[in-house]
């Protein structure tokens, strides 16, 4: 953020501050300044200017126990709705909609079902829909709507808001965020849904301030979202950073999606693994009703000691732990965030995935954390929140 004047140079402190306290949760004013670097009248000027506002509010002494002599100290903490955002994500088969709190506390929240050819128009329809039903109950005293954050698979023009190419939904250059802007008439934002994963893991989730990691998503497609020091979320210069599924893992191994062989993506998503089962054991019998629910039994079978199953999955494991160990490698980062489908969130199949990324990087790979994702079905939700935030607030 540019400081040109007094104005913006108080807008900047307050930026900094509000980051202080969304990174660190509740703070005195004393820790604000070590945190933010002001002087105390600053942030008493600062602080007295938000709770005035309704944006902050004071907790009851004793709140938290002293750590020396002397009174326990006053601490200041954002209200959960003093701003708020839209967040969404439109995924393969469910379109996902919340009202997320500055805080990342989840205000509403409706999941509804996407129909593989439902047409741009008709997504905007129903985001509009459930604009309108909860968010005028929103507005309020010191109650601020930021805007709305978009996550869409594939690739997208972060800066035009173009969803540029989603294969599993057959959509090519789709201008969603003007769609957005026009019919809600607030500031939308639109990115690629694993880089909002890994954006939200960052500020609100096990990960917070880790300001190093890689989020990767493992289920009909596999995405990956990179956070580096200094630089923040990666894009990449064509918006298209974060392909890890599309890398070659296997030449000439099975066809993928994408027209190319031996990505890694037709060798881990759902859709690879159960057709793998199925051809190894010359059945179709995995009962679920979708792709998510058959990787689960799957998984299941190979914990109960199914040697076919078994076998699958120590292959993908390995293919997935050659492409992480490629990361690490490149990147060296502090976390790895895995979410997605039971192959992934599976303490057994997790450890294979680990071993095989021991074996393949360079170095000591155990110095990596791995972690599972903090808001599962709903990360990227809260990743579109937080672009929102980021923009606006913070």
């Amino acid at each position: 953020m540019a400081v040109k004047n007094q104005s913006d140079l108080r807008d900047n402190n307050i930026r900094m501050l509000l980051q202080a306290l969304v990174r660190s949760g509740p703070l005195s004013r004393s820790e604000l300044c070590r945190a933010i670097g002001l002087t105390p009248p600053a942030v008493t000027g600062l602080t007295k200017q938000l709770l005035d506002d309704g944006i902050l509010f004071e907790q009851k002494p004793g709140a938290r126990q002293p750590t020396g002599a002397g009174r326990p100290p006053i601490l200041l903490q954002l209200r959960d709705d003093a701003y708020t955002a839209l967040g969404v994500e439109i995924g393969v088969d469910r379109l996902t909609m919340g009202v997320i709190g500055i805080t990342g506390k989840f205000l509403h929240v409706q999941t509804l079902r996407l129909d593989a050819t439902a047409l741009p128009e008709q997504v905007v329809d129903a985001i509009y829909a459930f604009y309108a039903n909860y968010t005028a109950n929103l507005q309020g005293p010191g109650v601020h709507l930021c805007g709305i954050g978009l996550a869409a698979t594939g690739r997208v023009d972060s800066t035009s808001g173009i969803n540029r190419f989603a294969p599993n939904l057959g959509w090519r250059d789709v201008p969603l965020g003007r769609m957005l802007q026009d019919r809600l008439q607030i500031p939308a934002s639109v990115d690629n849904n694993v880089r909002l994963m890994a954006l939200a893991e960052e500020w609100f989730g096990k990960a917070r301030n880790s300001r190093s990691l890689v989020f990767v998503q493992v289920s009909s497609g596999v995405g990956c979202g990179i956070l580096l020091p200094g630089i923040g979320l990666v894009r990449g210069t064509y918006h298209g950073a974060g392909e890890l599924g599309h890398c070659t893992v296997v030449p000439q191994g099975p066809l993928c999606t994408c027209g190319k062989q031996g990505c890694l993506e037709a060798l881990v998503s759902n859709k690879a693994l159960v057709k793998a089962y199925e051809q190894a054991s010359g059945s179709s019998a995995l009962p679920s009703n979708d792709r998510q629910g058959q990787v689960a039994v799957l998984v299941q079978r190979a914990q109960d000691g199914d040697p076919i199953a078994k076998d699958i999955l120590l292959n993908a494991a390995e293919h997935l732990g050659i492409g992480l160990a490629t990361i690490v490698n490149l990147i060296e980062p502090r976390s790895i965030i895995l979410n997605g489908n039971a192959f992934v969130r599976t303490p057994l199949t997790r450890g294979w995935i680990q071993e095989a990324v021991q074996r393949h990087t360079f170095g000591n790979a155990t110095a990596v954390e791995f972690l599972d994702s903090t808001f599962q079905d709903k990360q990227a939700m809260v990743g579109a929140a937080t672009a929102v935030f980021r923009k606006c607030v913070l």
